[in-house]
């Protein structure tokens, strides 16, 4: 299992870990029977008749949007990574690569929601400059399966 698997396994634990943990808070049946916490006075804020503490109202939204932002942060990494090591492979020197979201040449009806697409110029060994297409990732997988496919401009 790589190192990325590995985190996000962790990761999705804690997010489990702390779910459950705001599960065990019970529903008072009136308001008489509040539970006191000290530090700060209850908020009735409830999902599925479960009571939340208010710092748990505060931090789930806050955590659940820092792992969103880490996952697409990463994904974007790990496709300008891939994109290296392919430059590295071909021997190429890659002089820019601008990332497509809506015009995405000839891979404009070809690529699957979690590939991303690069406008590719690049300078080869011998020095000629070459400007092309470069899809990242696989259809399922995205850029975690490390798939490069180019496609040079003609002339």
């Amino acid at each position: 299992m790589g190192k990325e698997s590995a985190m996000m396994y962790a990761i999705i634990g804690v997010v489990v870990d702390v779910g459950a943990w705001l599960a065990s808070f019970e529903a008072p049946s009136t308001p008489f029977d509040m539970p006191r916490m000290p530090g700060f006075s209850p908020v009735e804020v409830t999902h599925r008749g479960a009571m939340l503490p208010p710092a748990a109202v505060l931090i789930l939204p806050l955590l659940m949007m820092g792992i969103v932002g880490f996952a697409i942060a990463r994904h974007w990494a790990r496709a300008r990574e891939s994109l290296s090591r392919w430059a590295d492979e071909a021997k190429l020197e890659i002089i820019d690569a601008e990332r497509r979201w809506w015009r995405r040449g000839p891979f404009q009806s070809r690529t699957g929601r979690w590939q991303s697409v690069y406008r590719v110029i690049a300078r080869a060994s011998d020095g000629v400059i070459r400007r092309g297409w470069a899809c990242v990732g696989g259809r399922m997988a995205g850029p975690w399966n490390g798939q490069v496919m180019v496609e040079w401009d003609q002339g």
